[in-house]
């Protein structure tokens, strides 16, 4: 592979394209110049003062349905497409954090690093390594790639604003994105993960009453009692027969197969258990709904709010958890504290969950184990969240894999998303863009790329 790849990611992560600051422009102009270099097709479609999406096609004819004014224009392509997907933008960085800036884009003993190198620069720049290598072969399906910006703040300029201008394009399209390509190790075997769901989240207010003491030096304390007790009943909140995700469920079924231990199917907590305890915290998260106080105002700080307490609660629901069904749960359980609490939610995010075509499974495992014969593919379920979801609701198929190599386990990827020092070897980058051009090379002679893949 030639080098050029290096210092377009160094290049790329250099724009600081820091989340609510407005700066994507000029990013994803850098990645429409290469792509056009490289006789690639491009549509930029601006959606507000230096922001926008970029759509890059390997055939001029691909674009052609985004272009309702164009004379040759199709309503939709002949098989579903191929879209890859990406966001420009990223989060903050505190310089003084870092080992080295943040937006230097610097290469320091193999390592890109920056924000971004991990979330999600790496990928946009694995995208577009990989259309300028299939450029040169016979592709028949229509792949498109996809950079948005604001994917960090709600993508109300992004994705939000794509599939609105195109809302009806989707229906069965595959979506290679953000969000799996990394292993977790149990007991010496190697488990990639692939994002094919993501927990529903909301958050919400809990403010108590208070009963206030005519003597200021002698206060009740009975607001501050409501808001602990309330916090240890939201942390230890639970939802009786709440039945797994079905992405869940394979992943747990296909690792406990795995081991050769079927009795572990039984128990979901008895193989989890197996896991090293990096793990078992997180992937426990996945059976169950679960809620996180994350802040509790009052006291003596906070004379504004009359001797209340408010607690400030995130939430995070199995998708196939009836959401109606934990408010009501949760209102109760609060009411039984605090009869005259107040209680205000906030907008909600939807989960998701789906299965993988077992096709595609075996596409991307097969090229997984010509690097590593022993290694395995399993499907995922995230507690985060990223711009799939909307994908979802437009019919599309989504799954999250951008291969790294063995050591770039998941417990050393999370703490780089959104972290210090994020940055990535030139090892996992390049093994990143030969597996994804080897799948799609795959797919392109696979006959069933839409439907249920």
């Amino acid at each position: 592979m030639s080098k050029p790849h290096i210092s377009w990611l160094s290049k790329y992560i250099q724009f600081d394209t820091t989340a609510g600051a407005g700066n994507e422009e000029k990013a994803l102009l850098f990645m429409k110049s290469l792509a056009e270099r490289h006789h690639l097709y491009t549509l930029y479609l601006r959606t507000a003062e230096n922001k926008g999406n970029l759509v890059i096609a390997l055939r001029e004819k691909d674009l052609f349905p985004l272009l309702k004014d164009h004379p040759v224009s199709s309503e939709t392509w002949s098989k579903p497409p191929i879209v890859l997907l990406s966001h420009v933008d990223v989060v903050g960085a505190n310089p003084t954090d870092w080992e080295q800036p943040p937006f230097s884009g610097a290469v320091v003993d193999d390592e890109i690093w920056g924000r971004g190198a991990i979330d999600a620069k790496q990928i946009g720049m694995t995208h577009l390594m990989t259309m300028i290598e299939l450029q040169t072969q016979q592709i028949n399906c229509p792949i498109l790639q996809l950079i948005t910006c604001e994917e960090e703040t709600g993508s109300e300029f992004g994705l939000k604003a794509f599939l609105k201008q195109y809302p009806t394009l989707w229906k069965d399209a595959l979506i290679l994105n953000e969000g799996g390509g990394f292993p977790i190790e149990v007991e010496g075997r190697s488990f990639y993960l692939m994002e094919t769901g993501q927990k529903g989240n909301t958050s919400f207010t809990v403010t108590t009453s208070a009963v206030v003491s005519p003597n200021p030096y002698m206060p009740t304390n009975d607001a501050a009692l409501k808001a602990f007790r309330i916090s240890k009943a939201i942390t230890d909140f639970g939802l009786e027969n709440e039945q797994l995700s079905p992405s869940v469920h394979d992943m747990f079924s296909q690792i406990a197969k795995s081991l050769n231990d079927q009795s572990l199917n039984k128990d979901w907590q008895q193989l989890i258990a197996r896991f090293p305890k990096k793990y078992q915290r997180f992937f426990s998260a996945l059976t169950k709904s679960t809620m996180t106080v994350t802040s509790i105002q009052g006291g003596k700080a906070r004379k504004d709010m009359n001797g209340q307490f408010r607690l400030t609660v995130d939430s995070r629901h199995l998708p196939n958890t009836d959401a109606t069904v934990i408010k009501k749960a949760v209102e109760d359980t609060i009411k039984q504290i605090d009869s005259a609490a107040e209680i205000e939610w906030h907008s909600p995010f939807f989960g998701y969950d789906q299965t993988i075509d077992p096709t595609l499974h075996l596409i991307i495992e097969d090229r997984l184990k010509e690097s590593f014969p022993e290694a395995k593919t399993v499907p995922f379920m995230t507690i985060g969240s990223n711009d799939g979801r909307y994908f979802q609701q437009a019919g599309a198929k989504i799954v999250g894999y951008c291969t790294m190599l063995p050591h770039m386990t998941f417990d050393k990827v999370l703490p780089l998303v959104h972290g210090v020092n994020e940055r990535i070897s030139i090892k996992d980058y390049e093994f990143g863009i030969t597996q994804l051009t080897a799948i799609l090379k795959r797919l392109n002679e696979t006959s069933n790329l839409g439907g249920n893949v």
